[in-house]
């Protein structure tokens, strides 16, 4: 029983209740004769025992939407992984070039494109849907922003930094805003087909007292739909001749992970400030649903209040349960550990003490939580936002799409190529209120 759905279970528990139904209804004043009244009993005990079946599963059902969101590194098939695992970023340009650049590749070049080939057909066979290049399966890693890797010109790079010469053992990454919204508890889902409609009760029936022999009235629950539709984020990378045949540092580690990062950070912004034009809806547009709370006329420092008055107005909504926290940027923090909880406190009992923790809850601090915001005559405003992040759900259509184009003028004419990385995802709150935010601080 374990294996059913919620409402399947409902199904199973609403074909026994008719089949109870039949046989009283056949009966002479609802009384059953003997030998029906076994049968009967043996009704009223399979629906317990799958009423208790339908418990255990919409417990279950609510801890897995509880779950913290995880890194879609899986397709949940440990032999694809396997495989998918042993197939480079590099791997995959190469199944994709042409006849004619296929032969300048060594064997073991040969080998890993061959593999890029076969992962990417099964993964299209399993997905049913056909890539425009080649899937390359990265987790949730990936797209691309637009950047040129070349041995030379400018000087120095950036491929060139990559050739001959000793190499220190690893490349320094570039300075990036801090990737949040997972690491908060968002939840993730994969594998989506078509528009994805997440049913959601807006409004209860209600409980009534009554007199003796009263009447109750009839109320009923209302719904309404969060409805995710797929939005598309990707761009370009450009790779030289030489470093797609010649790196003698292998790049493709470093390629793989700037993908993801510049993906992550697209997800986290559109989470937070996306405009829902091409991207999601941000959670702190004005139209998000969720709770701002005003502020000063024209912005003021963040007191000691308003982080209680954050907490509170989240647990005036009935959602202080899940993946709680705040985010906020590094200037309102740094304020926030030079300000004292009460003005005329001079023990030094500020705000925030510790840089992970604000008011008993995690905090993350990145720069992706906007200081320009504007109220009144105030301008370069903070925000600071506080919520249930398992109430924030990702969704994802597909996996890494990348596409090659070794025929656009600048890139034929230099012997290199144009990869274009794209994926497909989009970005949903469950419940708005269960969030609160200010961005009307002033942090200097």
């Amino acid at each position: 029983m374990s294996s059913l759905t919620l409402r399947q279970i409902q199904a199973k528990i609403e074909a026994k209740r008719a089949e109870a139904a039949a046989m009283l209804d056949a009966a002479p004043d609802g009384v059953l004769p003997p030998e029906q009244q076994a049968a009967w009993d043996a009704l009223m005990a399979a629906i317990d025992g799958l009423k208790g079946a339908l418990g255990n599963r919409a417990a279950l059902d609510d801890f897995d939407r509880r779950a913290a969101g995880s890194p879609l590194a899986t397709t949940g098939d440990p032999l694809l992984d396997r495989e998918a695992g042993r197939v480079s970023l590099l791997d995959a340009v190469r199944a994709m070039l042409p006849h004619e650049m296929r032969g300048e590749l060594t064997r073991e070049q040969q080998s890993g494109a061959d593999r890029a080939r076969t992962v990417s057909d099964e993964i299209a066979r399993r997905s049913g849907r056909p890539p425009k290049g080649i899937y390359y399966h990265a987790g949730v890693s990936g797209a691309a922003e637009q950047r040129v890797l070349s041995t030379f010109g400018p000087p120095g790079g950036p491929g060139g930094n990559l050739i001959a010469t000793t190499l220190a053992p690893s490349v320094q990454d570039r300075l990036r805003e801090k990737l949040l919204i997972r690491r908060m508890g968002a939840t993730v889902m994969t594998g989506m087909v078509g528009n994805f409609a997440l049913p959601r009760l807006t409004g209860s029936a209600q409980a009534q007292w009554i007199a003796e022999n009263g009447s109750i009235t009839p109320t009923d629950p209302a719904f309404d739909q969060v409805l995710f539709t797929p939005k598309h984020c990707g761009g370009i990378v450009a790779l030289s001749r030489n470093m797609l045949l010649q790196p003698s540092y292998d790049a493709t580690a470093l390629i793989e992970n700037d993908l993801a990062k510049v993906l992550a950070v697209a997800l986290d912004k559109a989470a937070l400030v996306g405009t829902g034009v091409n991207d999601p809806a941000g959670l702190l547009l004005p139209t998000s649903g969720i709770t701002i709370l005003p502020g000063a006329a024209n912005g003021a420092a963040l007191t000691w209040g308003d982080v209680v008055n954050l907490v509170k107005a989240v647990d005036q909504s009935n959602a202080l349960d899940g993946k709680l926290g705040f985010i906020t940027n590094a200037k309102l923090a740094a304020a926030l550990k030079v300000t004292p909880k009460v003005t005329a406190d001079t023990i030094g009992n500020f705000i925030l003490q510790d840089p992970n923790e604000l008011a008993g809850y995690p905090l993350g601090t990145s720069q992706i939580m906007p200081s320009n915001f504007a109220q009144g005559t105030g301008a370069n405003l903070s925000g600071i936002l506080f919520g249930a992040f398992d109430m924030m759900m990702i969704s994802f259509w597909s996996e890494i799409d990348l596409l090659l184009n070794p025929y656009d003028p600048a890139a034929y004419a230099s012997g290199g190529l144009l990869i274009r990385a794209m994926m497909t995802a989009d970005i949903h709150t469950r419940q708005p209120k269960a969030f609160a935010a200010m961005t009307s601080v002033v942090a200097p």
